[in-house]
């Protein structure tokens, strides 16, 4: 898009824009000082095309860190976006939200209506809170405890690169441990849990680490 389309967008009052880097680039490869330049970087384009800087942003590729998560904070963003699918429940990281991508295949009218029909999950927690994977901690089991019975849960991952049936251990009704036999390939490792509810609506959980081995 241009800068005088955004502003149409802006001006239009229909859309929040929102902050998304200078370059684009892949920051878990890169050095927090660069990643702090880009940002500045994107900063100043904010000021001299829209007139203000965004409070809102999305991390690129939805790939982040626990430290970059903390660089980015510091440039007072109020809410901050993964790319995971998934509907925000009440115990989320405002500082790594799912958000739904609708764009080239996963913007077609079919899962668009999927969408419309996804509710969040009453969660209650996840552990461990990881987001980046190494050779060290890939794979890492999570666990997931929620306040209400999801003994019909469905869960996928796509571990060992390919999306394949998660292996769950119910621990009771309302808590499941998800285990990873394989680790996850660099770049994505995605998880979407989901259940029917009432209605013929769908609860939707979705998690997404930055894997760098």
């Amino acid at each position: 898009m241009t800068w005088e389309q955004i502003r149409e967008l802006k001006d239009s009052g229909l859309v929040t824009i929102g902050g998304h880097s200078w370059s684009h680039e892949y920051f878990v490869d890169m050095k927090i000082s660069e990643v702090k330049k880009d940002i500045e970087i994107s900063h100043k384009n904010y000021l001299k095309e829209l007139k203000f800087i965004p409070d809102l942003y999305a991390h690129t590729f939805g790939e982040t860190s626990s430290d970059l998560i903390e660089l980015i904070k510091k440039f007072k963003y109020k809410i901050i976006f993964g790319q995971h699918s998934g509907v925000i429940s009440q115990n989320e990281n405002i500082y790594y939200l799912p958000r739904f991508s609708l764009n080239e295949n996963y913007g077609k009218p079919k899962r668009f209506k999927n969408i419309l029909r996804s509710r969040a999950f009453n969660l209650k927690s996840y552990e461990p809170k990881i987001i980046l994977l190494n050779s060290k901690n890939n794979p890492t089991n999570m666990k997931l405890e929620f306040n209400e019975n999801v003994k019909s849960i469905n869960c996928f991952d796509n571990s060992g690169g390919s999306w394949r049936s998660t292996k769950l251990n119910f621990i009771n009704t309302s808590k499941v441990e998800l285990i990873f036999d394989l680790p996850f390939k660099k770049r994505r490792g995605r998880i979407n849990c989901t259940m029917p509810a009432a209605g013929g609506l769908i609860k939707w959980f979705g998690y997404q680490y930055s894997v760098v081995n």
